[in-house]
């Protein structure tokens, strides 16, 4: 019985094919939120990371963190480890801001695929997960970046609309 079914499985196994993400656009860019509010935090892990998600714990809130590879810091470094740790661990969202903080539509797309493959990596080494949502520094996101990132990478991005000018 497994004699005949060997056959049928290694056929289908060489047959399949990833299927790209669709294309979706600026059309699909997250910009508004529909419910009450969403706090989220850019550029980090940063020296305000650990006090911004206490505040959070401390009444039960959750909020978004957009981190970057290598802006401030290196996402490798110890204490932004276990910051990304500790927020996703106590239910914190941790999303793409890119490795280096680069505006996304002056890249090529080879350079587009380093900055989110770079960082999905770590934050797979780091948290175990690949992040579904990608802020693009600056807010910088024309139509041929965002159907891009959305069918290479399937990526959901998100803007903001409301700045507090940090």
């Amino acid at each position: 019985m497994i004699s005949l079914l060997l056959p049928l499985l290694a056929a289908t196994l060489t047959s399949v094919q990833a299927i790209p993400y669709p294309k979706r656009g600026l059309a699909e860019v997250i910009s508004q939120c529909h419910h009450d509010f969403a706090y989220t935090w850019d550029d980090g892990p940063y020296t305000a990371h650990n006090d911004i998600r206490a505040a959070f714990n401390n009444v039960g809130g959750k909020t978004t963190f957009f981190a970057n590879g290598d802006n401030w810091s290196c996402i490798y470094d110890q204490n932004n480890v276990d910051a990304l740790r500790g927020s996703f661990e106590a239910g914190h969202q941790i999303a793409s801001h890119t490795w280096s903080h680069a505006h996304l539509s002056q890249l090529t797309e080879a350079q587009i695929d380093v900055e989110i493959q770079r960082l999905d990596e770590a934050f797979v080494k780091i948290l175990g997960v690949r992040p579904k949502y990608l802020r693009p520094p600056y807010g910088d996101i024309d139509e041929r970046t965002a159907s891009y990132i959305q069918s290479k990478h399937g990526k959901t991005i998100v803007l903001w609309s409301a700045d507090s000018g940090d």
